[in-house]
Order: C-alpha cells, then sequence, then structure tokens
C-alpha cells in the first residue's frame, strides 16, 4: 500500500466593510393644474343722463371700465417626494466560485 499526499487549494472568503450613504428620496419638479382668480378688465356701455338747455333727460351711452373676478386655470409648479429606485444584481454566492456544476436542486419544468 502506497500513501499518496494530494494537495489541493482552498478558496478563502473574507469581508470587508463598507459605508454606503443615500437618500430615501429626492425633490422633482412636476406640472398640475391649479385653479386661480384672476383679475379681467373689459369696456361695457352703460347708461347715463345729461341735461339739456330744454330741461328733457336724454339717455346717452358711456364707457365706464369695470373689473370682474373669473376662475381661469393655470399650470403650476410644485415639488414632490419621488422615491428612487435602484436595481442591483446581486453577485454569485461563494459556492459558485469553483469550477463545479451544481443546481442547489433546481430542475427545469
Amino acid at each position: 500500500m502506497r500513501t499518496v499526499t494530494k494537495t489541493r487549494r482552498v478558496p478563502t472568503i473574507s469581508y470587508k466593510a463598507v459605508q454606503e450613504e443615500y437618500t430615501e428620496y429626492e425633490y422633482d419638479t412636476v406640472t398640475r393644474q391649479h385653479e386661480v382668480e384672476e383679475d379681467v378688465r373689459s369696456m361695457v356701455n352703460v347708461p347715463a343722463s345729461i341735461l339739456t338747455a330744454v330741461e328733457i333727460e336724454e339717455p346717452k351711452e358711456i364707457q365706464k371700465e369695470i373689473i370682474e373676478q373669473i376662475a381661469v386655470v393655470k399650470s403650476m409648479d410644485f415639488q414632490i417626494k419621488v422615491p428612487i429606485t435602484i436595481v442591483e444584481r446581486l453577485p454569485q454566492p461563494p459556492c459558485h466560485w469553483h469550477e463545479m456544476r451544481h443546481s442547489h436542486g433546481v430542475v427545469d419544468g
């Protein structure tokens, strides 16, 4: 009987502490419809009375400026919170760092 010494390399696993900074939200500007009141100036004809020398009232029209408030829809910018989504691929587990093929019991179908 012979004694044979067989050597093999065993991978070692070490972990490195990494500190990461991330933000849960960032601000983004979006446009949405918002109702506001706005002053609109327009000219209208209104009746006016003018006395003549014979004291007869004769209706006349004069222009008078009026101010109305009407509702209009304007686009306004608002700041809202938008969540940040990051998709990263997970690294292979340490058991896949070698050349042997195995499937962890998962089969097709």
